[in-house]
């Protein structure tokens, strides 16, 4: 994801900030997907919940369930940190899908 693209949603310096994750899912070494996950101090169990934002897909690899594959990732490594799933996705479905993006 270019640089300039990741600052206009994000900010000057999210690489920096542990509690934002990045993501790039590519299908034969090509770029489809990309997505972003943040830590927030809401949230019941842990007090902490993973937020899922920014999932896209390139236009030609759509309807191929990259963007699905890329949710369940940022979700699923959300949960594996010891965070709280994201509203309406349950652990065991983050885990379930979590390798796919």
């Amino acid at each position: 994801m270019p640089e300039l693209v990741v600052r206009s949603v994000v900010g000057p310096a999210p690489v920096r900030r542990p509690e934002i994750a990045l993501y790039v899912g590519s299908a034969n070494g090509e770029p489809v997907s990309s997505g972003l996950g943040t830590g927030t101090g809401t949230g019941t169990g842990t007090g902490r919940t993973i937020g899922v934002h920014n999932i896209s897909t390139l236009a030609p690899f759509r309807r191929r369930g990259y963007g699905a594959a890329m949710t369940a990732r940022v979700a699923a490594d959300g949960v594996a940190a010891g965070l709280g799933p994201p509203a309406g996705l349950t652990a065991q479905n983050a885990r379930r899908e979590g390798g796919r993006a």
